[in-house]
């Protein structure tokens, strides 16, 4: 059953089409800790790759120690957002990033309170311009990102 916090997120982002901090806010919710940021994901491509299981597994232990329940881990996916692919393709692998990461997580910390919401990252929220392979590759990620209710 999802907590008051995450029926009114879920509602805002069905008005909005986006989640943004100052909904998490309003919502009481405060960020904990800096989010974790996977990036380099092969182009057209939402599998985990080798370079990811290290991060993955500190955020799989960080979450074991700090998470309590009522807590949300927001997990977002992002994409380079090529010109020569449509809208929905980007939406489709952001969405599919966020659903492989959450897997994997959802496996490692069986009897750990915390919600996982997976969202599909807005493609205006790039890290790099994408002028070149290695900023595309940047751009190519998943955000996790814990909050919690009153900090």
């Amino acid at each position: 059953m999802a907590s008051p916090a995450v029926v009114r997120l879920r509602a805002g982002m069905q008005r909005t089409g986006a989640l943004r901090p100052a909904q998490l806010a309003s919502s009481g919710l405060q960020r904990h800790g800096k989010p974790i940021v996977l990036d380099g994901f092969a182009t057209h491509d939402y599998r985990l790759q080798m370079h990811h299981f290290k991060p993955m597994l500190r955020a799989t232990a960080f979450l074991r120690a700090n998470a309590r329940t009522g807590d949300l881990l927001l997990i977002v996916g992002y994409t380079d957002r090529s010109p020569s692919d449509s809208a929905d393709v980007h939406t489709g692998l952001s969405l599919m990033r966020a659903i492989e990461v959450k897997r994997f997580l959802s496996e490692q910390l069986e009897g750990v309170s915390v919600q996982l919401v997976t969202i599909v990252g807005p493609a205006e929220k790039r890290l790099t311009p994408g002028r070149n392979e290695a900023e595309r590759r940047r751009n190519r990620r998943v955000e996790l990102d814990l909050w919690r209710i009153g900090g």
